[in-house]
C-alpha cells in the first residue's frame, strides 16, 4: 500500500494494500485493504472500516461492523455504533454524536451527543448540543440546543432551543421554528401541528391541524383544533376548536370556538366563551364579551367595541355602533353608524353618521347623517339628514327624502314625504306632508 502514515503504538497494524491512508493515535485502526483513510485519535477506526472515512477525536468510528465509506465523525466517541454499510455517508460532528447508529443512511448531526439514539432511521439532519431524534424514523430535520426528543416520529421540522422536545408519543409532520415552541406532551393527535414563533402552541398537547404563527401564538391550546392564529401572542381558549384569530394581540384565552378576528386587539377581552363571532378591524369587539354575545358580526375599526351581552347585532363600518353595550338585534352599516346607541335593541342604521338615543329601539334609518343623538322609539326615516336635529326626542315618524323634518324635536306620529318637508315643524303631532319643500298637507294636530 502506497502514501500511508501511521503515527502511534499498533496504528494501522491491520493495513496491508491499503493506500493513502493517514492515522495518528494509539491503536488506530483500518482494514487492511481500505484507502483514503484520515483517522485521528487514541482507538478510533476499526478493521473493519471501508475507504474514504474520516475521524478526529476519542475512539471514533471504532465499531463498524462493515465496510462503512464515506463517513465523517468528529468528537469523542461519535459514531461509536456497529456500523453497516447502509450507514455510508454520514457525518456526525460532536461528542457522542450519532453514537448508536447502525444501518441509519444520510444522517447528518451536529453537536454534543446530537442524533445520540438513532439506530437505523435515515435522512435525518440534528444540528445543535443534545438534539434528539427516535431510533428508528426519518426524515426529521432538529436545530436548536435540547431540540427534538427519542420519542418523536418521522417528517418533522424544529428550529430553535427546546423545540419539539417533550413529545410523549411519535408525533410526526409537524414544523415548530422559534424557542420553546410546541414544548408539551405531544401526542399523535397533534400531527401536522405548524409553530412559528417563540412559545407558539407550546402547551399543545393532543390538538390536530392548529397553524400558530407568532410570538407566543396559541401558547395557551391545549386539545383544541383546527385553529389558526397569526400575530404576536394570538390566542384562544386551551380546548376550543376552529377560531381564526389574525393580528397582534387579537384573541383571548377565554374564547369559545368558531370564532373568527382579523385586526389588532380584536376580540381580545372576552370575559365568558363566546362563540361564533366576527371581528374584522382594530379593536373590534375589544370589551368584556359574554356568551350573550354570541353571533356577534362586527366589520370596521373599533365597530361595537364596547359590546358586553348583547347578543345579535351586525355593525359594519368604522365605529359602528361603537357604544352598543346591552343592546340586541341592532344592524349598523356605515361609518359611525348607530355609534350613540348603548342599551338600545331591535333599531337598522344604514349611512354614515345615521343615529338615535342611546336606549331608543325599533327605528329605522337610512341615508347619511339622518337620525339624531337624541332620537326616540320607533321612528322611519329614509334620505340623507333628515330627522336630525340633535335635541329631537319625537317617536313614530315616517320621514322618506333628503333634507325632511329636520327642525323637529318633540314631533310624534308625523309622515313627510319628499324632500325638504316640513322643515320647520317643530314640536307638531301626526302631520303628514307629500311633497318637496312642503310644510304640511292633511295635516292633523
Amino acid at each position: 500500500g502506497a502514501s500511508n502514515t501511521a503515527i502511534g503504538s499498533t496504528s494501522g497494524s491491520a493495513i496491508t494494500t491499503g493506500s493513502s491512508n493517514t492515522l495518528v493515535g494509539h491503536t488506530v485502526a483500518s482494514a487492511a485493504t481500505a484507502s483514503n483513510n484520515t483517522l485521528i485519535g487514541a482507538a478510533t477506526g476499526s478493521t473493519a472500516l471501508g475507504g474514504n472515512n474520516t475521524a478526529v477525536g476519542f475512539a471514533t468510528l471504532d465499531a463498524a461492523a462493515g465496510a462503512v465509506t464515506d463517513t465523517a465523525a468528529v468528537g469523542a466517541n461519535a459514531l461509536g455504533g456497529a456500523l453497516t454499510t447502509g450507514a455510508n455517508g454520514t457525518v456526525a460532528v460532536g461528542s457522542s454524536a450519532l453514537v448508536a447508529l447502525t444501518s441509519g443512511a444520510s444522517n447528518t448531526a451536529i453537536g454534543s451527543t446530537a442524533g445520540s439514539a438513532i439506530t437505523t432511521g435515515s435522512y435525518n439532519t440534528l444540528v445543535g448540543h443534545t438534539t434528539a431524534s427516535a431510533a428508528t424514523v426519518s426524515n426529521n430535520t432538529i436545530i436548536g440546543a435540547a431540540a427534538g426528543t427519542t420519542t418523536l416520529g418521522g417528517n418533522n421540522t424544529a428550529v430553535g432551543v427546546n423545540t419539539i422536545n417533550s413529545a410523549a408519543t411519535a408525533v410526526t409532520d409537524t414544523v415548530a421554528i422559534g424557542a420553546n415552541a410546541l414544548t408539551s406532551a405531544l401526542t399523535t393527535g397533534a400531527n401536522g401541528a405548524v409553530a412559528v414563533g417563540s412559545s407558539a402552541l407550546t402547551a399543545l398537547t393532543s390538538g390536530a391541524t392548529n397553524t400558530a404563527l407568532g410570538q407566543n401564538a396559541g401558547s395557551t391550546i391545549t386539545t383544541g383544533s383546527s385553529n389558526t392564529l397569526i400575530g404576536h401572542t394570538t390566542s384562544a381558549g386551551a380546548t376550543v376548536s376552529n377560531n381564526t384569530i389574525i393580528g397582534a394581540t387579537a384573541g383571548a384565552t377565554t374564547l369559545g370556538g368558531n370564532n373568527t378576528a382579523v385586526g389588532v386587539n380584536t376580540l381580545n377581552s372576552a370575559a365568558a366563551a363566546v362563540t361564533d363571532t366576527v371581528a374584522i378591524g382594530a379593536n373590534a369587539l375589544t370589551s368584556a364579551l359574554t356568551t350573550g354575545a354570541n353571533n356577534t358580526v362586527a366589520v370596521g375599526s373599533s365597530a361595537l367595541t364596547a359590546l358586553t351581552s348583547g347578543a345579535g347585532n351586525v355593525a359594519v363600518g368604522s365605529s359602528a355602533l361603537a357604544a352598543a353595550t346591552t343592546g340586541a338585534s341592532n344592524t349598523a352599516l356605515g361609518r359611525n353608524a348607530g355609534s350613540t346607541i348603548t342599551t338600545g335593541s331591535y333599531n337598522t342604521l344604514i349611512g354614515d353618521n345615521t343615529a338615535i338615543a342611546a336606549t331608543s329601539t325599533l327605528n329605522t334609518i337610512v341615508g347619511r347623517s339622518s337620525g339624531g343623538t337624541s332620537l326616540g322609539t320607533g321612528n322611519t326615516v329614509v334620505g340623507p339628514t333628515s330627522l336630525n336635529n340633535a335635541a329631537s326626542t319625537g317617536t313614530y315618524n315616517i320621514v322618506v327624502g333628503r333634507g325632511s323634518m329636520t327642525a323637529a324635536v318633540t314631533n310624534n306620529y308625523n309622515i313627510a314625504i319628499g324632500n325638504s318637508t316640513l322643515i320647520n315643524l317643530t314640536t307638531g303631532a301626526n302631520n303628514t306632508a307629500i311633497g318637496n319643500t312642503t310644510n304640511a298637507v292633511n295635516v292633523t294636530t
